[in-house]
Order: C-alpha cells, then sequence, then structure tokens
C-alpha cells in the first residue's frame, strides 16, 4: 500500500507541471481534462510495472499467487490517477490510516458572498463585448471584464475546452449578497456600430449563490 501511495505521489507530482501550465489552465477545463490525463499515465506506468493492486491484496489476504489481470491494472490505474488522496481514502477504508486529507470539491463562493457569471451567446454583435457591473444608487459603471468569444451549443468538447465566451471563464466574480447591482453589456455590430446595451437589474443576490447568466447582444 505503501508503494501504491508513493507513486500516487510520483505521478501527481510530475504531472503538475502539465496542470500548472498556462495555456493548459486558461484553455482547458482542469476538473475534466486533469482526471483523463492522470488515468493515462498511471495505466502506462501501471501496464510498464506490471502492477495490479487488486491481485496483491488477494494474494496477501488468502495465500494464493494470482496473477496481474487486466482489469486490476485498470483499477490499480485509477487509484494511482486518484492521485495521493484516493490512495489515503483506500488506506482509510482499509484501516491503515485513519487521518482523511481533504476531497476535492467544486468551487463554490464562500457562504456569505455570491457568484457572478455572463455567457455570451452568438447575435448580432461582433468582437468584444464589455461588461459593466453598477451599484446603485450613485454607484460608478465599473468595467467588470471583456468577452472575447462566444459560448458553443453544449457538446462532449465543451466539458473540456474552457469557454471562451464565459465571463469568467471558470467560477465567478463575487458579489455583495442584499446589495442591488445592474449589469450592462456593450458590443457592436459587424460595421462597428454600436448596439443598444443589454441590460440586466438591478438584482440582488443570495448568500452562497452561483448566477450564470446568458447575454445575446
Amino acid at each position: 500500500m505503501f508503494y501504491l501511495f508513493v507513486m500516487a505521489v510520483i505521478l501527481e507530482s510530475a504531472l503538475a507541471l502539465l496542470f500548472n501550465w498556462k495555456p493548459f489552465v486558461e484553455n482547458l477545463v482542469p476538473r475534466a481534462v486533469r482526471p483523463v490525463i492522470a488515468f493515462l499515465a498511471a495505466i502506462l506506468v501501471v501496464h510498464l510495472l506490471g502492477m495490479d493492486v487488486v491481485a496483491a491484496l488477494a494474494n496477501a489476504l488468502d495465500g494464493t499467487k494470482h496473477e496481474a489481470t487486466i482489469t486490476g491494472q485498470v483499477i490499480t490505474a485509477m487509484v494511482i490517477a486518484g492521485g495521493s488522496a484516493g490512495v489515503n481514502t483506500m488506506l482509510i477504508a482499509l484501516g491503515f490510516r485513519s487521518v482523511r486529507t481533504p476531497e476535492t470539491t467544486a468551487p463554490k463562493p464562500p457562504p456569505d458572498k455570491a457568484w457572478l457569471a455572463l455567457r455570451a451567446l452568438d447575435g448580432r454583435s461582433r468582437g468584444d463585448l464589455f461588461v459593466y457591473l453598477t451599484s446603485p444608487p450613485g454607484g460608478a459603471n465599473a468595467l467588470l471584464g471583456v468577452i472575447k468569444g462566444r459560448s458553443k451549443p453544449a457538446s462532449i468538447l465543451s466539458w473540456f475546452v474552457s469557454d471562451r465566451g464565459r465571463l469568467p471563464s471558470y467560477g465567478g466574480h463575487t458579489v455583495q449578497p442584499g446589495q442591488d447591482y445592474v449589469i450592462q453589456v456593450r458590443g457592436t455590430d459587424e460595421n462597428g456600430v454600436p448596439l443598444p446595451p443589454a441590460t440586466y437589474g438591478p438584482l440582488q443576490f443570495a448568500k452562497g449563490a452561483v448566477v450564470d447568466i446568458d447575454v445575446k447582444l
């Protein structure tokens, strides 16, 4: 088991170079792509080393001499690809450890905040869309960000590739619950003529809310 844990840590550390690479982070969806890459790398290592944790456990428990199988190697690769936290979970289940490491969870806003995101759909506008956020009364019309692309229809590829039509591309912008906000999106048509802005609000957000607004300009 310790050997399996070490292999998981080594693979986790090796892949960190790729997973922290800027083009990877900005253009792909980490929570969708990382498991696939980690599993492919793990299955390669397991195959080259002839590892099979299922057969090894069975042999240790009942004194048999089972040989490595494809099924066992796939399971072993999945455990290693789960990283050190995954191996730690297995060690806890088997009673070898009692300390649980933090699990990977979907990102969410702090309990006393809310998240706001906008998704630009295909419309008359061309080029950049400028998103402004105002907190009335008397709040400044502040530029929240610029949307460079347009969201595509949902597909399998969209699970893995970062959405360039979303602001932000991952997670959300933090906003204060119980406060009025007005969101305005501005853009131009194919001739560079400004289009009537899309305005939303005033809106108030609940604590812990994650709000995605679709914009078609």
